[in-house]
């Protein structure tokens, strides 16, 4: 995001395929967090790290490891990403989790994740 979100510039998040046509007794659980700031020290090419390099890990809960950089203090976690509109989030991070149905072996799928919004 550009400039951190302003009140009522979030028109919706596309998931597809939709909740309607995920296996039946799975569901997909997308929640949102914002950060007012990010820094990576150093040059990016050549000290990599989970806030400009995709291929570099966060922990299993979604959180900074190791490596230079540093993210302000974030939000709680929601599932409603509008929650962060009007606060002064310029970064946002999505945790997706993905819950399988351990009777039938169904578990969920997720093609596509959109953001719609103006600033």
């Amino acid at each position: 995001i550009s400039a951190p979100l302003n009140s009522g510039t979030i028109d919706g998040v596309i998931v597809e395929p939709a909740a309607e046509k995920q296996p039946l007794g799975t569901s997909l659980v997308i929640e949102y967090r914002g950060s007012q700031s990010v820094s990576v020290n150093g040059d990016p090419f050549e000290n990599a790290t989970p806030l400009n390099d995709a291929s570099a890990p966060f922990d299993y809960y979604g959180d900074f490891v190791g490596g230079t950089g540093a993210v302000a203090t974030p939000s709680a976690w929601t599932t409603d990403i509008t929650d962060l509109e009007g606060l002064g989030y310029g970064f946002i991070q999505i945790r997706v989790s993905f819950m399988a149905d351990p009777d039938s072996g169904l578990r969920p799928t997720l093609d596509g994740l959109g953001i719609v919004w103006t600033n």
